[in-house]
């Protein structure tokens, strides 16, 4: 009987395991035919020039970032499509998806559109083509039982008139990374002058570690421990980052930089305030990962130290001495 059992209750655990499984590709299948059949509805508004059926599947808060980097809010990007209509005798627009991911009522989905514009040309007096072929990611969340699109971020981005490539919009990718990364340094300085070791560290990668001079590597654990103890214990915390070089590679960025850092403190041996600067340049390694730039990785190249506008070597060297 207990054999009986088991081998009873190992297939009612099968079946379950196989149904289950079976329920979850279901979902994500329900998901996809779900968000195509919203894909579907735009391009028949775009045929129509409906812009509120090419904006239906919009969520209230959706908001889009385009190759450039720049990221717009619904009332802008609305504003954006009247004049296009205005503008072109036609709208064809098709869309496809290449991957979908699947998280309880929230959806990841990588698609591919393409936008064919039929306008006039002023000055040849005469019709052009222009087609926008891009791969984006899209954020989707379902409520009350409807998918809506409350994001999307542009992966890739050509477009063409009359079968020519458009050289002016081709998007500068070098200067577009360098601004995207130029400011993630600007919100860790206005993190450190709240003292918010959180935000001055959100840029970085979790496997990030910093090499000094002589090459030893720092983990991201101890540094975070670090700061932690250390900003605590001053009274205001100032940081500025600037890129002085960058070179591009595809997903991967080295960036050359120089940063002052400054700190004004109580010294707990003289019980004087004392403001202690730091001016270095170092070289940064950055890695772009679902659209978004991480450091993965920063070595000091040179640094000079001040306790009230003195060299910090120097003085440290005269405390050793007891000259101070």
């Amino acid at each position: 009987m207990t054999q009986r059992r088991g081998l009873r209750a190992g297939l009612v655990a099968l079946f379950m395991a196989g149904s289950f499984g079976a329920a979850k590709a279901d979902d994500a299948a329900s998901a996809k035919k779900a968000i195509q059949a919203m894909y579907t509805k735009v391009e028949a508004a775009a045929e129509k020039r409906d812009l509120k059926g090419m904006m239906v599947h919009l969520a209230p808060d959706y908001k889009e970032t385009g190759p450039d980097g720049v990221t717009e809010k619904l009332p802008a990007i609305r504003a954006k499509i009247e004049r296009l209509m205005q503008s072109v005798k036609s709208i064809r627009v098709s869309a496809s998806i290449d991957k979908l991911t699947l998280k309880g009522n929230e959806a990841t989905v990588i698609g591919k559109s393409v936008i064919t514009l039929i306008g006039f040309n002023q000055r040849a007096h005469k019709d052009i083509k222009i087609v926008v072929e891009e791969t984006n990611e899209e954020q989707w969340k379902k409520k009350d039982g409807l998918w809506l699109e409350s994001s999307v971020k542009s992966i890739s981005y050509k477009q063409t008139i009359d079968g020519k490539e458009n050289p002016f919009a081709k998007v500068d990718a070098v200067a577009t990374a360098k601004k995207a990364i130029q400011a993630l340094h600007a919100k860790s300085a206005a993190a450190a002058e709240k003292k918010d070791v959180q935000g001055m560290l959100a840029h970085v990668a979790p496997d990030y570690e910093e090499g000094e001079q002589d090459e030893t590597a720092t983990k991201l654990p101890y540094i975070r421990s670090l700061l932690e103890r250390t900003i605590s214990k001053t009274k205001s915390v100032r940081m500025g980052t600037v890129i002085t070089k960058f070179t591009l590679n595809g997903d991967k960025a080295t960036v050359l930089t120089a940063t002052t850092f400054t700190v004004v403190a109580d010294n707990p041996r003289t019980k004087k305030e004392e403001k202690f600067a730091m001016q270095g340049t170092s070289e940064e390694q950055w890695e772009k990962k679902s659209g978004v730039w991480l450091e993965k990785r920063t070595k000091m190249l040179t640094a000079k130290e001040t306790v009230d506008g003195k060299d910090a070597s120097a003085l440290d060297k005269q405390r050793r001495k007891g000259e101070l």
